[in-house]
């Protein structure tokens, strides 16, 4: 069995940080245009609600590249303390 890389990573709150996030195994599930509509929207909801200011991205068909704030504490912030 292979054993898998812990990554322990955090975010602060109004600091700018260049994101990546990676499908497992690298499947394209982000290739058809429905499935990027979901994150869209989700990045939406965030920025509309102020919890997040995102200065760029990316979708590509099997991970994302996102620069984005944390504007106040919100689910993202907390999963990854």
């Amino acid at each position: 069995m292979v054993e898998k890389e812990v990554r322990n990573s955090f975010m602060e709150l109004n600091a700018v940080y260049f994101w990546t996030s990676t499908i497992i195994e690298w499947k394209h599930l982000l290739k058809q245009e429905k499935y990027k509509q979901v994150v869209l929207d989700s990045f939406k909801v965030l920025v509309d609600k102020e919890l997040v200011k995102i200065y760029g991205f990316v979708i590509m068909p099997n991970h994302i590249h996102i620069i984005w704030e944390m504007l106040s504490m919100n689910q993202i912030v907390r999963c990854y303390q």
